[in-house]
């Protein structure tokens, strides 16, 4: 996964744990997959060829999709032993 900072121009390799802040700009290469988690249990499973911006983390995660295609999962504790509340595809 690549990233690219607000106000960067250039992209970065992204590490297990990057710190990704609102503003900033995530693409998965070709043949890649990638999954982003937020605060309050949701997760953002990324395809290859795909382009997300992130535009806030708190109080919920709200990203924007460009290019390719993820899924968003949330994660209802209120489900007894934990579960999926809800799940959307994103193409």
């Amino acid at each position: 996964m690549l990233i690219q900072g607000a106000k960067e121009s250039d992209w970065s390799r992204a590490s297990l744990n990057t710190l990704a802040l609102p503003g900033d700009t995530l693409w998965v290469d070709e043949g890649g997959a990638s999954e982003l988690e937020f605060a309050g249990g949701t997760y953002l499973r990324m395809a290859d060829a795909s382009k997300v911006e992130l535009v806030a983390l708190s109080p919920s995660a709200q990203f924007r999709g460009w290019t390719g295609s993820g899924t968003v999962h949330h994660a209802d504790a209120s489900l007894r032993g934990g579960g999926v509340r809800r799940q959307r595809r994103a193409d």
